[in-house]
């Protein structure tokens, strides 16, 4: 099984489309607070463009969703 993954941009624009007020390094913070990371580790991530997103939505108990990150170095087979 193949997991459904995001680039971090497009997960931070996704997180915050509905928040049009909130600037781009409010954005930033508010990411590197929800994984537990520093802001320099979001802009590096953002950079490198190989950080990918996996959401993984709760089951019917509601209280076991997850997140997980990704880096991509190098597609060895598909």
């Amino acid at each position: 099984m193949k997991p459904h993954l995001v680039s971090l941009r497009s997960w931070i624009d996704e997180q915050y489309k509905s928040y049009p007020s909130t600037t781009p390094k409010q954005q930033k913070e508010e990411t590197a607070a929800e994984f537990s990371v520093g802001i320099s580790t979001i802009y590096r991530w953002l950079k490198s463009g190989n950080v990918y997103i996996e959401y993984q939505p709760a089951s019917m108990l509601g209280d076991d969703d997850s997140i997980t990150i990704w880096k991509i170095e190098k597609t060895i087979c598909e």
